[in-house]
């Protein structure tokens, strides 16, 4: 599996593409949820059936993308993250199940999407809410605490860090060992220590963690000292 996987991303990195396949699904289902929602509100004020209609339209669509979403969520999961039992991503998979029961709850309550959409509108509101909730986790993962105002000179260094490092340390945060931050970490002492870790990473106990490592093929060193640069003055740097 993981090999498999490994072959995929590479792939997409080799075509220029670094970064997750999740959030170019998960938009489809938030979407069509949000305009269920409004058609399926419109239907109850104007008593238009045909809206009613649309709204159901609007979530058999997206609980079929439920699929392909959850799928590459989980091998984005896999992939970047070593299938670890984040406390977002358990919140994110619980919040999963729930939204794919109302999904498939709200297709076959109303099978008809006309007549009575008063029926299933409490099912697409809290679908609404659950996309919302889902949302703010996935936030939480992928971009909470994030460096805010980036000085225009660290900006190539920004997206290095960007492409391999915000999953796992946004705003210089650690989410697979929250006890080890960024911030005044012995491997940034230097950067030398800052190079040995990124190419052969290590616990403090010697022992391999979750980073994968980044070799010189995909991470040149001249890249390298602008990632450290930008982590030692932006992204590691005391608040304020």
């Amino acid at each position: 599996m993981g090999a498999m996987l490994d072959v995929i991303y590479k792939s997409m990195e080799a075509i220029g593409y670094y970064h997750p396949i999740h959030p170019t699904e998960v938009h489809m289902p938030i979407g069509l949820i949000v305009g269920g929602l409004g058609f399926s509100l419109a239907a109850l004020v104007f008593r238009r059936p045909a809206l009613a209609q649309a709204a159901r339209y609007c979530f058999i669509l997206a609980f079929l993308f439920m699929f392909p979403t959850i799928i590459f969520g989980i091998m984005d999961w896999q992939h970047y993250y070593n299938g670890l039992w984040l406390h977002a991503v358990k919140i994110k998979l619980i919040l999963s199940g729930i939204l794919l029961a109302l999904l498939s709850g709200s297709v076959f309550t109303n099978r008809k999407g006309v007549g009575r959409p008063i029926l299933v509108v409490p099912i697409y509101v809290l679908s609404f809410l659950t996309v919302v909730a889902l949302g703010y986790y996935g936030g939480e993962l992928v971009l909470g605490g994030r460096a805010a105002n980036i000085p225009p000179s660290f900006g190539q260094a920004s997206s290095i860090f960007e492409a391999h490092c915000s999953l796992c340390h946004p705003g210089g945060r650690n989410v697979t060992h929250p006890q080890l931050p960024l911030r005044n970490t012995p491997q940034l002492a230097n950067f030398e220590t800052f190079v040995n870790q990124i190419r052969n990473p290590r616990l403090p106990d010697g022992s391999p963690g979750a980073m994968p490592p980044i070799p010189k093929e995909t991470l040149s060193d001249e890249q390298a000292w602008e990632l450290y640069q930008y982590i030692i003055h932006v992204v590691g740097a005391p608040p304020g």
